[in-house]
């Protein structure tokens, strides 16, 4: 039904789907992602979130 793209792993992960935890919580990996996101257009998000570098991009780990 649908194609995996050459390239691409199977996982739609940081592309189109979250990860929940079994407790209802964002997983961490996907949350860390969105928060770099955020961050990259609105510094003040990044500011009130402890432990993310406003500065650092989505490849700066």
């Amino acid at each position: 039904m649908f194609e995996v793209l050459k390239g691409h792993t199977g996982s739609c992960q940081r592309r189109t789907c979250l990860k929940w935890e079994i407790n209802g919580e964002l997983s961490a990996l996907d949350r860390k992602n969105l928060m770099q996101l955020l961050c990259q257009v609105d510094k003040q998000a990044c500011i009130d979130d402890v432990g993310l570098d406003p500065d650092v991009g989505m490849g700066g780990d």
